[in-house]
């Protein structure tokens, strides 16, 4: 079982002092000069659900406060949108630029047809697609039982909502991670008692809540990322004694071998033919990008932050990189452009933060927080922030100590 978990005992070992000058300390919270305005209203009605509907909608807008914000005046706005309710329906009209969209949602609806309705509006006046159809997975413990630490697998909303859990193996669940489809999730599980206990790898399909057993190889089969076409996972093992990544086929089992060093390798993260890592090979664990598409191609080093980085992920455009560092005697979120350029600091005095994950928008990176209230107790949460640090919400509260967050495609 040491061999399983030698990652995180190297962790603790490598040191390596801060140069100052390495960082640049990002801006928080600096609106854009164009942001435009919008109204909301109810048309000449009381009923609690249109009420309901106009919060919801407020909310969402909230997240891109760079982008729209609200005014309470229609004559000074440029975007307006007002809810009316016609028998069992309600509709949603909106205009903007002499352009007219009407959404229509029946009165009993639920919170993702109003995030739909939000989307709609959002592609009206950017012609992009926004977080508010996406959710997010991620581990809680909160099913655990005193000395039982049980952590299962659960799914919610972009905004924290409706949350619901998805797996009940009353065993410990890591590394979950969305398919390029959002129809599976792969994830890793740790199974067996003492000598014969293994983390073994599964997916678990949305539709018909299926689970399949991908990887079993003696050791770590863990920290599971779907290659861009969906066809492969690209994963970690130790089936040599070393931790090295590889990818698999889900369907024929096929492996292929993509990292191959004496120093521990793990963390991927693909974006086209770029992938990502994580590697001891400096003698602490820094980030490393090299080619997807062949064994040690173009391995190259770009982290030099911190005493040892984790869980560096690629942006959707693949344009840069965000990761978690130690360093002050806790982890915080640093983002580099993929080719080594850019180093920003994210988060400071807020906890101890990793995990983090960008949306599908590359908007907004979710994250585990830790908060230390006592020598007895701390509390991990999940937030979700702005691509420059601003945090826009608290996603979970009182459900357990909350981490391995993944955003859907």
């Amino acid at each position: 079982m040491h061999k399983i978990f030698i990652f995180s005992n190297l962790l603790l070992l490598f040191s390596i002092s801060l140069n100052a000058t390495e960082l640049k300390i990002v801006p928080v919270g600096e609106a854009q000069a164009d942001t435009l305005k919008y109204s909301i209203s109810i048309l000449k009605d009381n009923n609690a659900s249109l009420k309901t509907i106009k919060n919801i909608l407020v909310n969402d807008f909230s997240f891109y406060r760079s982008i729209i914000e609200r005014n309470q005046s229609s004559s000074k706005s440029d975007l307006l949108i007002n809810i009316k309710r016609e028998n069992k329906f309600v509709f949603i009209e909106t205009t903007f630029n002499e352009k007219k969209i009407t959404n229509k949602v029946n009165l009993k609806f639920n919170r993702k047809d109003i995030h739909k309705v939000a989307d709609n509006i959002y592609n009206l006046i950017t012609n992009k697609k926004s977080i508010f159809n996406s959710s997010i997975i991620f581990v809680s413990d909160r099913t655990s039982k005193k000395r039982k630490i049980v952590k299962e697998l659960y799914i919610m909303d972009f905004d924290g909502f409706n949350k619901k859990r998805l797996t009940f193996f009353n065993k410990t669940v890591v590394s979950p991670a969305f398919s390029p489809d959002n129809k599976l999730i792969s994830f890793s599980l740790i199974e067996g008692y003492g000598k014969s206990k293994n983390i073994n790898l599964y997916t678990l399909n949305l539709q018909n809540k299926k689970f399949k057993k991908i990887s079993t190889y003696k050791g770590m089969n863990s920290g599971a990322i779907f290659s861009p076409d969906g066809k492969e996972l690209v994963l970690t093992l130790s089936i040599n004694g070393n931790a090295e990544i590889y990818k698999i086929n889900i369907k024929s089992k096929k492996l292929i071998r993509l990292t191959k060093n004496y120093a521990p390798d793990v963390d991927p993260s693909v974006f086209g033919n770029k992938l990502t890592f994580l590697s001891g090979r400096p003698g602490k664990p820094m980030i490393y990008v090299s080619d997807f598409d062949g064994l040690e191609k173009n391995v190259k080093r770009i982290s030099y932050v911190g005493k040892f980085n984790a869980t560096p992920r690629f942006s959707p455009s693949g344009e840069t990189i965000v990761f978690s560092s130690w360093l002050d005697n806790r982890f915080d979120l640093f983002r580099i452009n993929s080719n080594g350029t850019g180093l920003s600091r994210l988060t400071k005095d807020f906890g101890s933060n990793e995990d983090p994950n960008y949306t599908n928008d590359g908007q907004f990176i979710v994250f585990s927080s830790q908060k230390v209230y006592s020598r007895s107790k701390a509390v991990t949460n999940l937030y979700i922030m702005d691509n420059e640090g601003q945090i826009i919400s608290k996603l979970t509260n009182n459900y357990g100590n909350c981490q391995s967050s993944r955003a859907s495609n």
